[in-house]
């Protein structure tokens, strides 16, 4: 008897179609330059506030 390849949640979410891995490939690809840009954001925000507080407290 011949069996059918059982299919993993994943693999029918991800490759049923081309067009659902297109948008599936899309997706995770901005989610993760997304991420990175945040990171990056919040590490040169952190730098600045604390260079102001340091030249701030250097005037008194």
């Amino acid at each position: 008897m011949d069996k059918q390849p059982q299919v993993t949640w994943w693999q029918a979410i991800f490759t049923k179609t081309v067009s659902r891995q297109l948008f599936w490939g899309v997706a995770l690809t901005h989610a993760l330059l997304m991420t990175i840009f945040v990171i990056d954001l919040v590490e040169k925000q952190q730098e600045f506030y604390i260079s102001k507080v340091n030249s701030n407290r250097s005037l008194w």
